[in-house]
């Protein structure tokens, strides 16, 4: 009997360890992916075969078109609902972000009706991060996908950069041809933020998960984090190789998007090229704290965003960073 007991906690804390690697791994499959290499913690990054020439398409795009969301005579359609309690000032920075994205793609934010798969916008936490792409594409169980914007703490470009990521970007700086632009500094970064600077490439078949849509390394882009982004010292964490009296002031600007997100957006989701005026859906939507004959529905929406809250944070995006400017205030 002592043995038969022993045997039973061996093989249920096996199946314990085993559910938590498999999450671990299903995160990486919809998240950057994190390439860091416990056994030299000073410098985690992914090393490449010597004779292995990076593809010129590489980027920072999602391939998987699982990922991608929706088009629907014309438009990209990003379902959301608004968790109640936001103050009316982060309403209206809601608001300008999905409008900032808006302006010049065939992005549409709607409030959610009957979609399947959604955004669902908490303030249950004090942070700022998203998802990259539509999990739901991925797993078909996490419909009410998480995007955290904490009252009164998310600017409008930081929440544009949100956005961007559940569209399906990763951060500029997991560009797989990055280490041709910027040096980052391992030694200064805080190893639990390893994973904001993993290029976008599988750590276990090393192949390459994003495209960049014909667009070249954008320090503009609002997706590019600041140089001292992470740090644990208060050193630099990155280092520009090129253009550096330019950019090394610039990026992480986090308050507009570059031509290149906007090109890049365009181009994956192949929007008409005619320009094309935002509706004003968003300032029916946003202004609207209730979710009218949705209120039985949000409670088992705030239910989900709960059961997600710990994975959503496999891609967090620190409260920590530097050069978080904001020209659209």
């Amino acid at each position: 009997m002592k043995i038969f007991s022993i045997l039973l906690v061996t093989v249920l804390f096996t199946l314990v360890l085993s559910r938590s690697i498999d999450s671990e791994s299903e995160s990486d499959e919809f998240l950057q992916s994190d390439e860091v290499d416990e056994s030299d913690e000073n410098s985690p990054e992914l090393e490449l075969d010597e004779d292995e020439e990076i593809p010129d398409w590489a980027g920072t795009g999602v391939i998987d078109t699982n990922l991608r969301w929706d088009k629907i005579d014309g438009d990209v359609i990003l379902p959301f609902l608004i968790e109640n309690g936001y103050e009316n000032e982060d309403l209206k920075n809601i608001k300008k972000a999905m409008r900032m994205i808006e302006k010049d793609t065939c992005v549409r934010f709607r409030k959610r009706e009957k979609e399947e798969f959604y955004l669902s916008i908490t303030h249950k936490v004090k942070d700022c991060f998203s998802y990259v792409g539509r999990i739901g594409g991925i797993d078909s169980k996490k419909k009410a996908q998480t995007v955290a914007f904490g009252k009164n703490h998310c600017k409008v470009g930081r929440m544009a950069h949100e956005f961007l990521h559940a569209l399906g970007f990763a951060h500029m700086q997991s560009h797989p041809k990055r280490n041709e632009f910027i040096e980052v500094l391992w030694d200064n970064i805080e190893q639990k933020h390893f994973g904001d600077f993993a290029r976008m490439i599988d750590k276990n078949t090393k192949k390459y998960l994003g495209h960049n849509f014909g667009t070249p390394y954008d320090f503009d882009s609002i997706l590019h984090y600041g140089v001292k982004h992470a740090s644990k010292n208060g050193r630099p964490t990155m280092k520009v190789l090129k253009d550096s009296d330019e950019w090394t002031t610039k990026i992480g600007h986090n308050s507009y998007l570059s031509e290149g997100d906007i090109q890049r957006i365009n181009a994956m989701y192949k929007c008409d090229s005619k320009k094309r005026k935002a509706t004003n859906e968003i300032d029916k939507e946003t202004t609207d704290k209730k979710h009218d004959d949705d209120d039985d529905e949000s409670d088992s929406d705030e239910e989900d965003s709960d059961e997600n809250e710990e994975n959503s944070k496999d891609h967090v995006d620190s409260e920590e960073e530097e050069n978080e400017s904001e020209s659209d205030e």
